[in-house]
């Protein structure tokens, strides 16, 4: 049991991993602290080796600091609604400087940004 949850931060080359067992069902809410707040959350949890596999991650945040990218995904947001485009307006706000995506096809879009065959490192 639990929400799994990957965090991503990538600085010029390097790619750094952080894994929570607890708070993908609120990502959302994280992100809503903004940059600095959430940032420190995200180190703040247990460093990971690699990106949890497709059966068990429910959450995925990519920190890109070079292109100023916040891209995420959750399931929080199994539906467009006019909801979740007035959630991502305000969550811009607390993101000022960045671009905010909701990634509406989840790992596919990570393993896409991070040029990585995701689907291949499945078991």
């Amino acid at each position: 049991m639990g929400q799994r949850a990957n965090y991503i931060i990538k600085e010029g080359n390097a790619i750094t991993l952080y894994y929570n067992h607890w708070r993908a069902n609120a990502i959302a809410r994280d992100l809503y602290l903004g940059e600095e707040r959430f940032v420190a959350f995200a180190k703040d949890c247990q460093p990971a080796e690699e990106l949890l596999e497709e059966a068990w991650i429910e959450g995925c945040v990519l920190l890109d600091y070079d292109a100023r990218v916040v891209s995420f995904w959750s399931l929080e947001f199994p539906d467009d609604t006019s909801v979740v485009d007035y959630y991502l307006s305000k969550l811009s706000t607390k993101w000022a400087g960045w671009k905010v995506d909701l990634l509406r096809n989840r790992m596919y879009d990570i393993a896409s940004l991070l040029r990585i065959d995701y689907v291949a490192q499945q078991e």
